[in-house]
This record gives C-alpha cells, structure tokens and sequence, in this order.
C-alpha cells in the first residue's frame, strides 16, 4: 500500500521512483524499483513463514 499511495501523491520513495522513471521512459531505473518491490514482498512472506513457525505457542489474533 505505502508503494501505490507513493505513486499518487509524493515526492520521494520507491513508488515515486518508479511513476517518475516510467513517465521519463528510464525503463531500465524503472524495473529495478519494480525488482526491490518484489524483494521487499518476497522478503516479508519469508519473514512472516519463520515467525509462524517459531511463534506457534501465541494464540492466533482475529481482529
């Protein structure tokens, strides 16, 4: 959501680095804020698989 709200209404960060990369056709600089975007995602499910793993003990929180 923070890359997307970027997109819109900033003047910095990785979703503006991509809009301002896409809109000045610099396709290579764009791919590689599209490319740590998905390390990012990537990186948080693997994060989010080791703490269920080792965090078994907690009860589950339903909102």
């Amino acid at each position: 959501m923070l890359v997307a709200s970027e997109m819109v209404g900033a003047k910095a960060g990785l979703g503006y680095l991509i809009i301002n990369s896409q809109y000045s056709f610099l396709i290579p600089q764009m791919y590689f804020g599209m490319g740590i975007t998905v390390i990012g995602l990537v990186f948080n499910a693997v994060l989010e698989t080791v703490e269920r793993h080792f965090m078994r003990w907690m009860a589950p929180v339903t909102p």
